[in-house]
């Protein structure tokens, strides 16, 4: 297990910070009943929902590790995020493929929130984590960027995978 000892708790005003910002603890299984109650309050919009909250949450922590100024390349920058994704129990994050300059990425998510214990359909169970990554490689290319998942934990995978189009 890793030390979060840069985790910061105010409890007189009700607040944590990490990274120089306010964080929020959430347990899975609330994460898992957002999704299920706005899916069944939005339909399929709901995934749209999800999709780009993920996408601009992706792009906010791609924007924090870089302000942080301790990364010096984009491959660390994604190394980065995916070693504090992680920590944060967002699963275990690895960029098996990283070519940046090429366009040309392979991520795997193990243990990945929205689909532990879950039995769904694969394009919307990781809906959120393809728009999260998006969002970090838009951050980091100034470029749309689009991932495709081809295996999936909610499937019976052993992780999610995401790969450029």
């Amino acid at each position: 297990m890793e030390d979060l000892g840069k985790v910061k708790v105010d409890s007189r005003d009700g607040s944590l910070s990490y990274l120089g910002t306010e964080w929020v603890l959430l347990r899975v299984e609330a994460l898992q009943g957002m999704f299920d109650e706005t899916t069944k309050a939005f339909g399929s919009g709901a995934y749209t929902i999800w999709y780009l909250a993920g996408r601009g949450a992706g792009k906010a922590m791609a924007e924090l590790i870089i302000g942080l100024k301790e990364e010096a390349s984009k491959e660390q920058v994604v190394e980065r995020v995916c070693s504090e994704l992680s920590r944060l129990g967002w699963g275990r994050f690895e960029a098996e493929k990283l070519d940046i300059d090429g366009g040309k990425y392979l991520f795997r998510v193990y243990n990945n929130p929205f689909a532990r214990g879950k039995e769904t359909v694969k394009e919307t169970a990781c809906i959120y984590i393809k728009g999260y990554l998006e969002g970090v490689m838009e951050a980091l290319t100034g470029k749309k960027v689009k991932l495709k998942e081809g295996l999936c934990v909610a499937e019976g995978a052993p992780y999610c995978e995401f790969e450029s189009l």
